[in-house]
């Protein structure tokens, strides 16, 4: 999610591949306005099943990691998913294993988009009343569909904690926590989304009783865990496959995290609006500042921004909230702004073709062009 310069690069080598893009852009705005206006939920499967239809049976060549997807299926039903456990987080592998079937590989690719996107969208639902949906639909396809084409798996285990974040304001955390265990199993990186419970040690006085409770026994844990985990993870080799992102010590400016801290500073810095936030609001907008402090981090070691998407992703509904507080005052100007940042970033995904998303190619077409 990273911005660069502003050229055309790719759009202008692959214009129909990036038209692709642009058009589901188009169609999903259009149907999440729909579906808030008449308040329509149904029509949140319709996106979904649009964005599995293009982006889920996508070929190898979409996406910079699905080749080494595909090369994993086959090793999976090739040898069995005890093998290939090894390599990937299990719950991943063993899902993989069902689809022995011709073109198995892009069936899960569809399911496993599906299910990402809705479980993203049907997150967004329950913010309906505060945000302007289309604009939060905007904001996730520009900040993260391309990068969903490339770390498909990651995506999923994200959709999931993002899901079950829902039971931390519904007083039932370990619900939240059974779904955190799920994504684990998915993608191991999940681990650091337990601090989406130590975030909100800053509203803990808007919390359930039981809410804080938990809080409170995370908290107390966590020290542990802090000290225990690299030593857990160091003698099982669990670090082995991403010690690579530790070893660069060079700065590089994130023009996209500089972007995001002025149009959330521009956001809060008026009218007090995040005290008029309810708990869940207040909550998005520290989850998406942690965000920014690992992206940050990300300016010292290179990927350690994937780690960050478990926070970043409140993004989509932070500053869809602040949007639609500062319009509610009289300023529509800001929304517009959100609107441009969206389209931005959009943009530079498709003209740096950083997640390898160009040429767009699927089960159904290709564009070369």
């Amino acid at each position: 999610m990273t911005g660069g310069a502003c050229n055309v690069g790719a759009i202008a080598n692959y214009p129909l591949g990036s038209l692709i893009y642009f058009l589901v852009f188009i169609i999903g705005i259009v149907f999440a306005n729909e579906a808030q206006a008449s308040d329509r939920k149904k029509l949140l499967v319709f996106i979904a099943c649009v964005l599995a239809l293009f982006f889920g049976l996508r070929t190898e060549k979409v996406g910079i990691d699905t080749v080494n997807y595909l090369r994993y299926y086959t090793e999976t039903i090739q040898y069995g998913p005890n093998i290939t456990a090894s390599w990937y987080d299990t719950v991943y592998v063993y899902g993989m294993s069902l689809f022995r079937m011709e073109n198995g590989f892009y069936l899960f690719n569809f399911i496993v988009s599906f299910a990402t996107n809705l479980l993203i969208l049907l997150r967004l639902w329950d913010f309906k009343e505060q945000i302007n949906l289309s604009l939060s639909f905007g904001l996730f396809y520009s900040f993260f569909i391309p990068v969903e084409l490339n770390i498909a798996r990651q995506l999923l285990a994200i959709a999931l904690v993002f899901w079950g974040s829902r039971y931390i304001f519904t007083h039932k955390v370990w619900l939240f926590l059974a779904f955190l265990l799920f994504a684990v199993g998915i993608h191991r990186s999940s681990l650091i989304a337990i601090l989406l419970l130590c975030a909100l040690y800053f509203i803990k006085d808007e919390m359930s009783y039981s809410s804080r409770t938990v809080l409170s026994c995370v908290s107390l844990v966590m020290p542990v865990c802090v000290i225990a985990a690299p030593i857990i993870l160091i003698n099982t080799g669990y670090l082995t496959d991403y010690a690579k992102y530790f070893e660069s010590n060079d700065i590089k400016i994130g023009l996209m995290t500089i972007l995001k801290l002025l149009v959330l500073f521009i956001g809060l810095s008026k009218h007090k609006l995040f005290q008029r936030f309810d708990v869940q609001g207040k909550a998005t907008v520290i989850f998406t500042i942690v965000g920014l402090a690992i992206s940050i981090i990300g300016y010292l070691f290179d990927y350690m921004e994937r780690i960050g998407y478990f926070f970043s992703i409140f993004d989509v509904v932070s500053l869809s909230y602040l949007a639609r507080a500062q319009k509610d005052i009289g300023n529509a100007e800001y929304e517009r702004m959100i609107w441009l940042l969206s389209l931005y970033v959009l943009f530079t995904a498709l003209s740096g073709n950083g997640q390898g998303i160009l040429p767009y190619e699927s089960l159904w077409f290709h564009f070369t062009v």
